[in-house]
């Protein structure tokens, strides 16, 4: 209690002021003693715990906010008085150095408490950042500057302090040269490093991440962080550059203005030359129109080129185009997010000179980047208007108040508009992994990433609700959108081998683009007929063009894919299904990735690209056409379970072709049963031939209890045994929760007795904690 007691005592000059200028009554003073010391109480236990910190800080808070605003109205009330002719009241005006004294009081006890708390909760980022933001609060700026070097010292591998820590002094204290020296620093503490397969250290030691191709798509949080710290690092000498050309547009005057120069052009004879021109205090030197030129960002692109490993490139450069596009120049267009315009070109002065920096600075991306799609789609990013100013109203209100840039030159910490959208991005299209069509890590949709993400955001630019952006309609407006598509044309074809991105972006632009004049769709229809047949590839045949089926089927009979496109053409019969299921077992490589890509961008069927879909429709459709075929389906339903299962038992069928087989076996299954309830022949049939799986058996069950089917128990039964035949014990753990929930519907005594059988397999299965868990479950549900 000694350290209770010197916490108090120190406190006794502060309730010393205000007991004798009555801010707080004797019955405050002494409340807020015991809650002082409850307080102090609490931070000396053994195991404190950081929220009793942050309660005592905040009450502080409150008294502080308290005490001055009593304070302030009782000088208000008192100048009143004096106003009114009573002198007497001078004598209790509060003396003008109590406000300072008592924030001094209050901000060191705070101090002291925060000490007490970073020290015991030292690898606690949290409590650091608490006392940066309160520091910040009461603008105490050498208590903040130590603070951050104490926490930086402790967790330097964290690039979120780092950011903030340079956001502090780029922003609060406008010294960019402390802001650079961090984040320089920040960099050569938070390396990212390749090994030989690919993967770097930070992945390695993580079983979430994992390689897929020449770019790695999903990042440990880490990762992620380091790179917004580059692309933020970039941000500032973007903004450290456009301060320079800002500040000296004000210096030099902005003799631009053609009138002035024809004017001072006229009389530069008469006026004789200085013999020290070197001293000028307006001239810019070499260094500065260096910078203010972009050399810096160029020297961090170089930098971003070598440091970053190849295999993050595309985020970072994709990243900094966005930055780029959004960054707002003096005397240049803006296109902002979702499309958003911005003119900041002045009236008088060299229109555009900030787009030429933009253009530079997004031509030194694509140079450093080796992805040639991204240069490809440039011109469709990056589409400058006609040479026509729009209206300068914007720019002259920006180049007074500046609020634009002060919005552009925050460092974001935590989360960065520019680059972590591009994680989401990147991830493959919902409704490809509802369809089946992802399998897994080394599905070969993942060599179509780059060109999701880069279409993912030109769409985002393009497209807004369903609704054309304001950057689009600038396009058709002034006429410019048929020849900026034109030049993408012109940009891909003087690449052959992007010719299959080509083809998904000539359907991105027609069908997600919202592009709506007949001229140019007429224009990408032809070069997109042209350029399918060019590429005689008969799966994106398929899916431009699926009138063509009998000619598919004709040349391909081993394709499902082509089966699928002639059934939906023509009138079957038994031969032509014997047939068509005959290709449907026969071997068959997963969907070619672009024609996977260009179904998705153009809307048109799935099915029609991926053999695991196509065969799963086609069995779907026979199984249909059965009981119209004949009056004793029996046997055309057995052999349907006969022959989906015995691909099953092919030694040679591993990894995804073997989870598509099951899953297109377990579809075969639950269809015949769930046709022929409650035919008990066909039931029975499925239970003794059929390979299904557990959540085959579950969904089966499941139907057949709710048709109030007398066979629910023996499905599920089947259900459990075979979660014990496949060895997961979390799945019979939920299997045998399935049952028993059906069982306490109907007959809790039968439920009780099959939880004993339930407990003594779970036991041989998994052991005590196995039974444990499905006892606590099962106690949780009743």
């Amino acid at each position: 209690m000694e350290r209770v007691q010197y916490s108090l005592e120190r406190t006794l000059p502060q309730l010393r002021v205000l007991d004798e200028h009555g801010i707080l009554t004797k019955d405050e003073l002494r409340s807020l003693t015991s809650q002082r010391q409850s307080f102090e109480a609490r931070l000396i236990r053994r195991k404190a715990d950081k929220n009793d910190f942050v309660r005592y800080l905040d009450f502080e808070d409150d008294l502080h906010a308290l005490i001055m605003l009593r304070a302030r109205e009782r000088n208000r009330l008192v100048m009143e008085r004096i106003k009114s002719g009573d002198e007497d009241a001078k004598s209790q005006l509060l003396p003008r150095s109590f406000f300072p004294k008592q924030a001094a009081h209050s901000s060191a006890h705070c101090v002291a408490i925060f000490e007490r708390m970073v020290l015991k909760f030292r690898w606690d980022l949290d409590a650091w950042e608490r006392y940066i933001a309160w520091a910040k609060k009461r603008k105490m700026r050498v208590v903040a500057g130590r603070v951050y070097a104490r926490a930086l010292a402790m967790h330097p591998m964290q690039p979120s302090l780092w950011l903030s820590a340079a956001d502090y002094e780029l922003n609060t204290h406008a010294d960019t040269s402390a802001a650079r020296a961090l984040l320089q620093r920040a960099i050569r503490t938070n390396k990212l490093s390749e090994t030989e397969d690919g993967r770097s250290k930070a992945q390695r030691t993580s079983r979430g991440a994992s390689h897929l191709g020449a770019y790695r798509w999903r990042l440990t949080s880490y990762e992620r962080d380091v790179l917004r710290l580059w692309v933020e690092y970039f941000r500032m000498e973007l903004v450290f550059m456009e301060r320079l050309r800002r500040r000296w547009r004000v210096i030099a005057g902005d003799d631009a203005d053609e009138e002035a120069a024809a004017a001072d052009q006229a009389v530069a004879s008469d006026v004789p030359e200085a013999d020290t021109p070197e001293s000028e205090p307006h001239a810019p030197t070499e260094a500065q129109d260096h910078i203010r030129q972009g050399a810096i960002p160029l020297v961090v692109l170089d930098s971003i080129r070598t440091t970053v490993p190849g295999s993050l490139h595309l985020f970072v450069y994709v990243a900094l185009l966005q930055l780029l596009s959004s960054f707002p120049f003096s005397d240049s267009l803006v296109v902002k997010q979702h499309g958003d315009i911005a003119s900041l070109r002045t009236t008088h002065g060299v229109q555009g000179q900030g787009d030429a920096i933009r253009d530079k600075l997004m031509r030194g991306v694509l140079s450093a980047c080796d992805l040639d799609t991204l240069s490809c789609l440039f011109p469709l990013y990056h589409a400058l208007p006609s040479t026509e100013a729009l209206p300068a109203s914007q720019a002259d209100e920006e180049l007074d108040t500046h609020a634009i840039l002060h919005g552009a030159s925050q460092l974001h910490g935590t989360y960065s508009s520019a680059i972590d959208p591009l994680y989401t991005y990147a991830q493959v299209p919902e409704e490809l992994r509802e369809t089946g069509i992802v399998a897994g890590a080394n599905d070969p949709w993942t060599a179509c990433q780059p060109v999701i993400l880069l279409l993912e955001v030109l769409r985002q630019r393009f497209v807004q609700d369903e609704h054309a952006t304001p950057y689009l309609r600038m396009l058709t407006k002034k006429g410019d959108l048929p020849a900026v598509v034109q030049r993408t044309v012109s940009q891909f074809r003087e690449h052959p081998a992007e010719s299959l991105p080509f083809l998904t972006t000539l359907c991105a632009l027609s069908t997600r683009f919202g592009l709506h004049e007949p001229h140019l769709l007429a224009y990408l229809s032809r070069i997109e007929a042209q350029l399918t047949q060019s590429l005689d590839m008969p799966w994106i045949a398929l899916v431009t063009a699926s009138d063509r089926a009998q000619e598919l089927v004709e040349s391909q009979r081993m394709n499902p894919c082509a089966w699928l496109a002639y059934a939906h053409a023509a009138k079957w019969d038994e031969r032509t299904w014997n047939d068509a299921l005959h290709a449907c077992m026969a071997p068959q490589p997963d969907a070619p990735v672009w024609g996977l890509l260009v179904a998705w961008q153009s809307n048109k069927r799935l099915a029609y690209v991926s053999p695991s879909i196509a065969r799963t429709d086609l069995w779907r459709m026979y199984l249909e056409w059965v009981p119209t075929s004949t009056q004793n389906p029996f046997p055309l339903y057995k052999r349907a379970v006969q022959k989906t299962g015995a691909v099953l038992a092919s030694s040679q069928l591993v990894g995804t072709a073997r989870a598509h087989a099951q899953a297109l076996h377990d579809d075969v299954v639950h269809q015949v049963v769930e046709q022929t309830l409650p035919d008990e022949q066909v039931l029975s049939m499925a239970l003794s031939i059929s390979s299904a799986s557990t959540s085959c058996w579950l969904a089966i069950a499941d139907h057949c209890a709710q048709s109030a089917s007398l066979a629910a128990d023996r499905v599920y039964q089947r259900a459990v045994d075979q979660a014990e035949r496949e060895g997961h014990v979390a799945d019979a753990t939920q299997t045998w929760l399935a049952y028993l929930a059906y069982l306490a519907q109907n007959d809790m005594r039968k439920a009780l007795t099959q939880l004993g059988h339930a407990s003594t397999r779970m036991r041989t299965m998994g052991g005590a904690e196995a039974v444990v868990a499905l006892e606590q479950q099962w106690q949780a549900m009743t």
